[in-house]
Order: structure tokens, then C-alpha cells, then sequence
């Protein structure tokens, strides 16, 4: 995670689902999903922005990120951009394929869905390799105990892990998701890799 505090004097506006552009002094940039939330107004509730950006060794964007940035540092960005958003208006059951990092603009989409009135079922699945691996699972709790419209689960695509908590499976998500599952489905939303969507 990643918290950046926004400039107090430029007006900022965002909507959940979009991302922002994170620029390297010589250049380089790579977008990342933005996990926060907006107000109903399309503004940051606390005046931050928080993204989740995964420590890729090679990468250079977020192998500069991980290694050398620090509390108080200044982080050039631009943005927001995308068109990736909830539907409006969405009775119906909504899914959303969380791959890895993928769950951040989802989680921002869920939290915002959720404060809708008479809003319908909302199941989050969210696919990493291993249990080392998940993250934000305090939040995911947190949404289901609050709403009891809200469900998830874990997927471990390379896990073999014995006595897995409730709501976690050793599976792909091609494997469990079934044309049952889709067909009393309304919306499917999907982030991650290229090659996971």
C-alpha cells in the first residue's frame, strides 16, 4: 500500500474504478488502479489517495517505488483516467474477478455500491498464487461483516494449502466459475493482468 496525500490547493476528482499514472523523475511511468474511495462528490474523503502497487523485482516503476521511496518523499502523478466503472443502477447480482492487485479499483467500486440503498447481492472473488500472497483481507471482512449483502472468497491458483479458512478454496477461478454461477449473474467485473482478464 501506498497513501499519498494530495495537494491542498488543486481540486481533485476521481471516480472509483479509474487509475492514476505514477511518474518517475526520468520519465518512466506506470498506471496503477486507485484503491480509495471517492465521495459522493468524486473527491478523496481525507484528502489521500492509496494505491496497492505489487513489488515486482524487475519492474521498474515498482522496484524504484518499493526500494526507494520514503515517508514525507513527493510522488508525481497524473491522472485520473479509465472508463472501468459499476453500473449505475444494478438490482441484480454483481461479481467481481479480483487478479492480485486487479482487487484494488474492484474494492473501490464495492465500498461504493455498498452505500447504495436496496443495492443487490455483491460477491468478490479474489485469485493469488499462494496464501502468502493475499492482501486486504481485513477490508474484505470488514465489508461482509458491515453488509450482509456482501460476500467473498479466496483463490489460491498454485496452492495446495491443507485446512483453508472458511470462504478460501485451492482453485482457479476458471475452475469454479461455472455457467451456473454466471447465468444468475446481472454484472461481471473483471481486473487484473492481461492475461488473468
Amino acid at each position: 500500500l501506498i497513501t499519498v496525500l494530495l495537494p491542498p490547493d488543486r481540486e481533485f476528482r476521481f471516480a472509483a474504478g479509474m487509475y492514476m499514472d505514477v511518474v518517475l523523475e526520468e520519465g518512466a511511468a506506470r498506471p496503477y488502479s486507485i484503491l480509495t474511495s471517492p465521495t459522493s462528490e468524486g473527491t478523496s474523503h481525507d484528502g489521500t489517495l492509496t494505491f496497492l502497487i505489487a513489488r515486482h523485482p524487475l519492474g521498474l516503476v515498482s522496484g524504484r517505488l518499493h526500494r526507494e521511496l520514503h515517508v514525507g518523499d513527493t510522488l508525481r502523478v497524473r491522472g485520473p483516467f479509465g472508463t472501468f466503472r459499476l453500473p449505475p443502477a444494478c438490482p441484480g447480482k454483481i461479481l467481481m474477478l479480483a487478479g492480485g492487485t486487479g482487487v484494488a479499483p474492484l474494492l473501490s467500486m464495492a465500498r461504493q455500491a455498498l452505500q447504495r440503498p436496496l443495492g443487490g447481492p455483491l460477491e468478490l472473488w479474489l485469485s493469488v498464487r499462494m496464501r502468502r500472497d493475499v492482501f486486504c483481507l481485513d477490508e474484505l471482512e470488514r465489508l461482509a461483516r458491515r453488509h450482509v449483502n456482501f460476500t467473498f472468497q479466496i483463490l489460491l491458483s498454485r496452492g495446495d494449502e491443507p485446512a483453508l479458512p472458511p470462504r478460501w478454496l485451492n482453485a482457479r477461478i476458471t475452475d469454479v466459475c461455472s455457467s451456473t454461477v454466471l447465468g444468475s449473474t446481472e454484472h461481471v467485473l473483471i481486473a487484473g493482468s492481461p492475461s488473468f482478464v
